[in-house]
């Protein structure tokens, strides 16, 4: 028994004796665009397919009673210009019942054909990850919508559109340092939540505004619903019938109406964003011009994904099937290179047979990336609980497509000796390419380290006592000599201690002598501990009178820009007045992510490789790593809020002082040193950034991912 779903392994010549039935609910439109053509709708599944006229003259002949070989003298009689080849005619019928087009009991064989199943209901491929979930059809409320909306698809309105979203970029550009520090706010954690009730909010309007074109224009929207990406709900509407619509401007406008009313929101808020003070209005302009802006050009505009770009590009093609056929093309190229068998043909021309294949090529590497990138957020949903999830989707996906392929080469269907010979040698060699690629191939992600360069050490001069700065003796990048005099602070009140201190313990001493001389031994004892007391008190007050004049530790380079600014202001102990360092001794300070920890521990005492932007790459030596993680930060510069490349959280005020506290990384990370040598310590300058590789060897494809899977399963476990 030979099923329809392997009707495309059946030799052309016992399919010239199936008598096809076409489905009698289809609806055929004659379009004049051009190269005339037929525009064929599936209402039962809202599917548009196109069909030129011969093709056309052809499909019209299936009614079940002729055979293929009498379709084609027939069509062949109507139309002599117009004669199809038994391998075309078998291509279109396949491309039928692949596209369900075809009435449900199938390819009906005569009596001399092979005999042809009923077929199964056609399987639709399910996936836990990504649920379409309708649930109501709104063509009426659309329609409302439209009466009173319609106006926003007016060119006049398109003019004042484009006035809005030139004047936000133009206000952008004029504030492009402020927005590239806005931006860094979006690594802040608790943003996530404005970020995802944003997304929501958008993507609503965003369908709600393909839906109201749709039926400005007469057509109608069949369903509205929301789709479950990894539990995210999404909302979406059926707009399909806009291809019902006989001029391309409309369905344009259809196809682009999503993307006009969020990038018309974004100009809105870009506009606020530029015209608002810091605060929650702010913030809110800037999640919504970032969601709306680049995250619609970034996704709907792909043509890659069946969203708004995809329906455009299709559209300007006339190629309503487009991601269909590119699929076609796709299983096409799979059968000739692994089974041998012939090409079955697409319902297309030449040229549009390159532009199909090669969309579908590319559309299959994005899809094999998306649904990557799902399966790895479905094992991370839940802290690992997902997991059950992203095998589902593995299996689905992956798994079952390759089943089949299996299936076939082991002897199901109709393949001779030497196609399932070809085909398993063929699939054998594809997958032990793949694994010795994994093998070989290094990992395009080896570990590293974001480091900065530091002086070695930074020595930083605080304020001892508190006091007015009265005089600076040095100027930013003066050289100074250990115990050179480098400022000096004014306490009047400490001196005037230090003179009161001076005159008690005159007077003690005085008092001293006169018991001494009256030989009062019991009272001269008691004054003499007064007396010492006295002293101690008057040299640890004297030394701090000393710490108003503060000197140099070491020979060093004045780092602090313009000191002489602090004359005149108050300095309360601790403050910091000067920052020290030695041009010839400086390090690199790195940042290690868990993750990467076990190949620098086994780097240290060893060089490493860093590459420091404008001096191309330098060796050092990894001095030391830090024993135990920490979520501060080493450096300001390192976090996202800074420009640095970590996520940190926001910002708290702390209690009452509402001061802010400093922003900690995410997740924890080793500090650690690499050590410069003299040579190299004068050309580089403190704070310039590098990225450091440990100096182990650079890991594989395959060892990468599975340390990343064993560091993802360890951290789960404590967990």
């Amino acid at each position: 028994m030979v099923t329809v779903n392997a009707v495309a392994d059946v030799p052309v010549h016992d399919l010239m004796r199936v008598r096809p039935t076409l489905r009698r609910d289809l609806i055929f439109t004659p379009c004049a665009a051009g190269v005339p053509y037929y525009r064929v709708e599936d209402p039962v599944r809202g599917k548009f397919f196109r069909m030129g006229l011969a093709e056309y003259t052809l499909v019209s002949l299936l009614d079940g009673h002729r055979t293929l070989a009498a379709v084609v003298q027939e069509a062949a009689r109507i139309s002599p210009t117009d004669v199809f080849a038994e391998h075309e005619v078998a291509a279109v019928v396949r491309w039928l019942d692949e596209a369900g087009l075809l009435e449900s009991p199938g390819l009906r064989p005569d009596a001399d054909s092979p005999v042809v199943s009923e077929p199964p209901a056609r399987r639709t491929r399910h996936n836990p990850l990504v649920i379409r979930v309708p649930l109501l059809h709104p063509q009426e409320w659309f329609q409302r919508l439209s009466a009173c909306c319609g106006w926003l698809f007016h060119p006049a309105c398109a003019v004042v559109w484009s006035m809005l979203v030139l004047t936000a970029v133009l206000s952008l550009a004029a504030q492009s340092d402020r927005l590239a520090a806005g931006g860094r706010h979006v690594f802040y954690l608790d943003r996530a939540v404005w970020l995802g009730l944003c997304w929501l909010g958008l993507k609503l309007v965003h369908e709600t505004a393909h839906g109201i074109a749709c039926a400005h224009y007469g057509g109608s929207v069949r369903q509205a619903g929301v789709i479950l990406v990894l539990f995210v709900p999404l909302a979406y509407v059926d707009v399909t019938s806009s291809w019902r619509f006989s001029s391309t401007r409309p369905r344009v406008i259809v196809a682009l109406a999503g993307m006009y009313a969020e990038i018309g929101l974004a100009a809105v808020a870009a506009l606020g964003w530029c015209g608002t003070r810091p605060g929650t209005l702010q913030d809110l302009c800037f999640n919504v011009f970032l969601m709306a802006g680049a995250g619609t050009i970034l996704f709907n505009a792909n043509p890659l994904m069946r969203y708004d770009g995809y329906y455009l590009m299709s559209d300007l093609l006339g190629l309503p099937n487009l991601s269909v056929l590119g699929r076609a093309a796709v299983a096409d190229l799979a059968r000739q290179w692994v089974l041998g068998l012939p090409a079955r043909g697409l319902p297309v021309t030449r040229r549009e047979r390159w532009l199909v294949t090669a969309y579908g090529l590319a559309a299959w590497c994005w899809s094999l990336l998306v649904s990557a990138g799902l399966i790895v957020g479905a094992a991370l949903l839940f802290h690992g609980a997902g997991i059950v999830l992203a095998v589902a989707g593995v299996v689905l996906w992956w798994g079952v497509p390759l089943v089949r392929l299996a299936g076939r080469l082991a002897g199901r269907g109709r393949l001779n000796a030497a196609q399932r010979r070809r085909g398993t040698a063929r699939v054998t060699v594809a997958i032990a390419s793949v694994i010795a690629l994994l093998l070989v191939v290094p990992a395009p992600w080896v570990q590293h380290a974001p480091a900065l360069v530091e002086y070695a050490p930074l020595t930083i001069l605080r304020a001892p006592v508190p006091g007015h700065v009265r005089r600076v003796l040095v100027t930013s990048g003066t050289q100074v000599e250990a115990g050179q005099i480098l400022l000096e602070l004014e306490n009047d009140a400490l001196r005037q201690e230090l003179g009161d201190l001076d005159l008690a313990l005159a007077q003690s001493d005085l008092r001293l002598a006169t018991l001494c001389n009256r030989g009062q031994i019991a009272a001269q004892q008691a004054e003499l501990a007064a007396y010492e007391s006295l002293r101690e008190r008057r040299d640890a007050k004297r030394r701090e009178v000393e710490l108003l004049t503060i000197v140099a530790p070491c020979a060093a380079k004045v780092l602090t820009p313009h000191p002489e600014h602090l004359v005149g202001t108050h300095a309360d102990e601790g403050r910091e007045l000067l920052a020290l360092g030695d041009e010839v001794r400086k390090e690199l300070v790195l940042s290690i992510d868990e993750t990467d920890i076990e190949s620098f521990q086994a780097s240290v005492g060893r060089e490493v490789r860093a590459r420091i932007a404008g001096h191309g790459r330098q060796v050092g030596v990894l001095t030391r790593v830090a024993p135990a993680a920490s979520r501060q930060s080493p450096h300001v510069a390192f976090c996202a809020t800074a420009g640095g490349p970590v996520p940190v959280t926001a910002p708290r005020a702390n209690g009452e002082s509402r001061a802010l506290s400093a922003p900690e990384f995410l997740t924890p990370r080793f500090e650690a040193a690499v050590q410069l040598t003299a040579a190299q310590s004068r050309c580089l300058h403190a704070g310039q950034r590098a990225t450091v590789w440990p100096a182990t060897p650079v890991p594989t494809l395959a060892s990468s991912v599975y340390r990343t899977l064993r560091g993802w399963w360890r951290a789960h476990a404590r967990q």
